[in-house]
């Protein structure tokens, strides 16, 4: 069975008309969010369901915070074209906040999670993954990424048909990521020079700055993975076909 599975951080829906174009023509099976914001007057998630028809959504979110004086909450989301039969949120070091205020430049107490999703395909069930990892000011280890990629390894160890993707705060070089590889396959390592939208974050660092990535069990098949240079958000997609 072929699938189709997008990851992308959505900047919490600034371009959510060129990504609703974007995501329209791209058609996944699967879509992974990050920065993904949700309150009364901001639906996110129904726009996209809406382009896409896929039915089955699950939203894992990280902190609620104040905007514009109406509570709204941060976090993951998968939009499935399969039944999402079973779901839940793992935290890596700071746990859920209800009134966070969200900070300006220093991002490293921002409540991070992996969002976990059992997924029932007509071939088999997969166990989906997405997170938005662990920030910090460099893309250098640090003890809380290093406890994100242990919290990552225990959750996918012995499970079957595992897919993981997001925006991980971190680059490939790095102990975190690697010790993630000893466990699931990048299948996005070496596909492009970064992942950030250079358009929108014009700083030089973010030319070469690979953070978005895909992983993959050994019983999953790749077929193509390209990261797309178009303009949806601060960062880029990472579109992969895959088969199980």
């Amino acid at each position: 069975m072929n699938l189709k599975i997008i990851t992308l951080n959505i900047a919490g829906g600034l371009y959510l008309d060129k990504c609703l174009m974007f995501f329209k023509k791209a058609n996944p099976d699967i879509l992974l969010l990050q920065e993904v914001y949700s309150s009364p007057t901001q639906d996110l998630l129904g726009s996209i369901n809406s382009v896409l028809n896929h039915g089955y959504v699950s939203y894992a979110p990280a902190y609620s915070t104040t905007k514009l004086e109406i509570k709204t909450q941060m976090g993951n989301a998968v939009i499935s074209k399969f039944p999402i039969i079973q779901e839940k949120s793992i935290f890596y070091d700071v746990p859920y906040i209800s009134n966070y205020k969200e900070p300006k430049n220093n991002f490293e107490l921002v409540p991070r999670n992996l969002q976990y999703c059992e997924i029932a395909t007509p071939q088999t069930n997969l166990n989906l993954y997405n997170t938005h990892g662990i920030w910090s000011k460099d893309s250098k280890d640090t003890k809380a990424r290093l406890n994100m990629s242990k919290v990552i390894i225990d959750q996918v160890l012995g499970k079957k048909h595992c897919i993981l993707g997001g925006d991980f705060n971190i680059t490939p070089n790095t102990q975190t990521i690697d010790n993630i590889e000893k466990v699931l396959t990048n299948i996005s390592k070496n596909t492009a020079q970064s992942t950030f939208n250079t358009r929108i974050k014009t700083a030089a660092v973010f030319s070469k700055l690979i953070v978005d990535m895909l992983f993959i069990s050994k019983d999953v098949e790749v077929f193509n993975v390209t990261i797309p240079n178009i303009n949806i958000s601060d960062h880029l997609p990472v579109v992969s076909q895959l088969k199980i």
